[in-house]
């Protein structure tokens, strides 16, 4: 809004409401004011020109149901009031008064802020109203966003109100009976940098970071409207303020020049005083992608780095750029090396991380790599990232196998190329049920973070793990525990601070199939109140295309805690197979499928430690879909932040496929043996005529012949006597886990 259409509306708005005192400080969009019992003009109508021509919703006049009319004096107050009196306790019928803002109005609002304040009082509740929301202060900005607070007395006399939506709740405002049921000051003020408002009680915060609920309407609203919510409430002043555009930022801090070495952090920091709506940084006067906060950090300075960077803030009147700050880059001499190579068994891969950013063109030049001891064809070559080079190899490496690469003339930033034939060793993994694809092999054995972002490694399936980075939270990756799972390192997961990870890959690796069978060796803390997520995947056909998580119960399972096994029709609508009751606090062996054909999910929980099983299966006529697969994560939503897991997390292996029971029992025996059995124990009793063993587990016996074993397993029982005479050569015995 211009200042000449600034200065008009003040001067109506002053003509109108001689008694609101305006000031240069913003727009009043809308007013009500009742006055004091010494104005003349005391208590009009809100629906009368005088009172702000406010339009009264669609009650009738001589409904029993409904009171309104002006009250000059309140009582002993001094103050004019407005009375609104709902007392219908049908659904639907409310009172109360409104008034519609134009675009222009809207517009400023949205890009100055506002203010909705009100001056008014609660009647004692109406009879059996007690927590019923009696009345409310309501703004919508015609678009999606509405900020609703609804007050009441309580039974105690205490008066409280509820906030709508996000960033809402619900505050006790005052314990005194008197203070409650007297006039108060209540105010919301909307920040547009933020998107939030905070409210204040007699001047006081009491409220902040509330975002509001969604839902379209246009303008302010006062008096009752909740279902079944009755009120009485004595309004003296409503008035809804459109703040002045604001100055243009200034500049409070610019960021400084600064000369590194390739392969250093590097941070830029800018500041700005008045309101600043986005930031901006530029390098060598073009826009950085994504550089939107007031601080900008290279994570690894490569020599392209080098120019003059400078920040940009904005707000709906204008720019202000800081000075530019040069980045100077020393010589590169050095050229890249591979520092971790990993092989990926289930997708034909191999992943080569290189030490610094390398030129794509000699990364994914295929005559750069050979295998001399393998007859792997080069299938494919792509740059996962600056640092990261995809080899597609067929056929698939031998599990368990070691291979060699030879990696040449690979070139850095600065065109330093790799010598020829650099032996690069890499192995196969191994160790997991080998039933139908493996598709995913998560567990705490990790190894050293990649240096492009600090939160990157590979897990043993030759897959990779990324802690998730969200717009609205920093989130760490989990706290790694040593040997804590019968010797098994493990990951744990902490809500509060949103911990999570991600799966990298998912097309590459059959994330994409419509048919998967997933095991989580998992121990819960808590899980009252929220949705921890274990395991989820979304596509392109709906938020969540299948996965599992837990969840505190309800009524369907008699508020027990419960496991689910999620899957998705082509509608969106769940297909959940809940099983229940689950034991947080307790290492469980969980276990899901989605048969996308059939249109069925099953969900399985195993806790060792109590030698419980629960399952559950649920169909539907229509099958599942999937859709372009989008992402998978652990342990927190990317859309939802509350549903974060909280507890510890060993092994998440994924199959494409449905297993079928005998495969399930199989997976389900490995990981029962590998984190829950006992360690082995061994004793050696000698009598007279013999040596008598007694054993756990598997045990393994031979004569000592060059330091060799010979493998019984499957002969040896226990106990074991072995004869004296025998025994002329030393004995050595190994036990392991069944």
């Amino acid at each position: 809004m211009n200042t000449m259409r600034r200065s008009i509306a003040a001067a109506l708005a002053a003509l109108a409401f001689p008694w609101l005192g305006l000031s240069d400080a913003g727009e009043v969009a809308c007013a009500y004011h009742a006055g004091t019992q010494d104005n003349p003009a005391a208590a009009p109508d809100p629906a009368t020109p005088e009172g702000g021509g406010w339009t009264l919703n669609d009650v009738t006049a001589g409904d029993a149901d409904f009171t309104w009319g002006g009250v000059s004096p309140d009582g002993a107050t001094g103050l004019n009031a407005w009375r609104v009196l709902d007392n219908s306790t049908a659904s639907g019928r409310f009172l109360y008064y409104s008034h519609a803002l134009s675009a222009p109005q809207q517009s400023d609002a949205g890009a100055y802020g506002w203010k909705l304040a009100a001056v008014f009082r609660l009647q004692d509740p109406v009879a059996d109203n007690a927590g019923a929301r009696a009345a409310y202060l309501f703004f919508g900005d015609n678009a999606n966003t509405r900020f609703i607070a609804f007050f009441d007395i309580l039974p105690s006399g205490a008066l409280e109100v509820n906030f709508q939506g996000t960033g809402g709740g619900t505050v006790v405002l005052t314990t005194d009976a008197a203070e409650a049921a007297g006039y108060n000051t209540h105010e919301v003020w909307y920040d547009p940098a933020t998107r939030r408002a905070e409210y204040r009680f007699n001047g006081a915060v009491r409220w902040s970071a509330w975002a509001g609920s969604t839902g379209a309407y246009n303008g302010v609203k006062w008096g009752t409207e909740s279902s079944g919510g009755r009120g009485d409430g004595y309004w003296n002043s409503v008035t809804f303020t459109i703040n002045d555009p604001p100055p243009l930022p200034g500049v409070a801090l610019h960021p400084q020049s600064s000369t590194n070495a390739v392969g250093d952090r590097v941070t830029f920091t800018g500041a700005f005083t008045n309101l600043v709506l986005s930031h901006q940084w530029y390098k060598d006067g073009a826009p950085i992608p994504g550089a939107t906060q007031a601080a900008f950090t290279l994570p690894f300075v490569t020599v392209l780095d080098a120019g003059s960077y400078l920040l940009r803030a904005s707000n709906t009147v204008g720019t202000a750029d800081t000075d530019p700050a040069t980045l100077t880059v020393l010589p590169d001499t050095t050229p890249p090396a591979v520092v971790r190579a990993v092989a990926s068994v289930f997708a034909s891969r191999l992943r080569l991380h290189f030490s610094e950013p390398v030129l794509a063109a000699s990364a994914v030049d295929r005559f750069n790599y050979a295998f001399p001891d393998a007859a792997f064809e080069l299938v494919d070559l792509a740059m996962a990232d600056r640092f990261t080079v995809d080899l597609a190899l067929a056929p698939a490496p031998v599990p368990g196998s070691n291979y060699v690469v030879l990696v040449s003339f690979v070139q850095d930033d600065a065109t330093n190329a790799m010598p020829e034939n650099v032996c690069v060793p890499f192995s196969a993994p191994s160790g997991f049920p080998a039933m139908g694809q493996l598709v995913a092999a998560f567990n705490g054995s990790v190894t050293a973070a990649d240096p492009a972002d600090g939160v990157t490694w590979p897990d043993q399936s030759g897959n990779e793990n990324h802690a998730l980075s969200y717009s609205t939270a920093t989130n760490r990756r989990p706290t790694l525990i040593e040997s804590n799972l019968n010797g098994f390192a493990t990951l744990n997961f902490h809500r509060p601070s949103q911990q999570a990870l991600t799966i990298a890959g998912p097309t590459s690796t059959g994330f994409h199939g419509s048919n998967l069978t997933w095991f989580i060796v998992a121990k819960p803390t808590n899980v009252a109140g929220f949705n921890p997520n274990l395991l989820r995947h979304s596509s392109t056909f709906s938020a969540a295309a299948w996965g599992s998580f837990m969840f505190g119960g309800n009524a369907s399972t008699g508020y027990q805690p419960a496991f689910v096994s999620n899957g998705r029709r082509p509608a969106g609508s769940a297909i959940e197979a809940v099983a229940f009751p689950i034991q947080p606090g307790h290492w469980m062996i969980c276990e899901g499928y989605v048969n996308g054909d059939l249109g069925e999910s099953y969900s399985r929980v195993e806790t060792p430690a109590s030698n419980t099983v629960v399952s559950a299966t649920n169909s539907a006529a229509t099958p599942t879909g999937y859709g372009e697969p989008l992402l998978t994560w652990i342990g927190r939503s990317p859309t939802v932040a509350s549903d974060a897991f909280d507890g510890e997390m060993a092994e998440v292996l994924v199959y494409s496929g449905v297993l079928d029971a005998v495969q399930r029992a199989e997976v389900q025996t490995h990981l029962r043996t590998k984190y829950f059995s006992q360690p082995p124990t061994v004793a050696i009793t000698a009598t007279a005529t013999n040596l008598q063993i007694a054993f756990t587990g598997v045990l393994q016996a031979a004569p000592a012949v060059d330091g060799a074993f010979e493998d019984v397993e499957g002969v040896v029982t226990s106990p074991l006597e072995i004869p004296l005479e025998s025994a002329t050569n030393t004995l050595f015995f190994r036990a392991r886990r069944p």
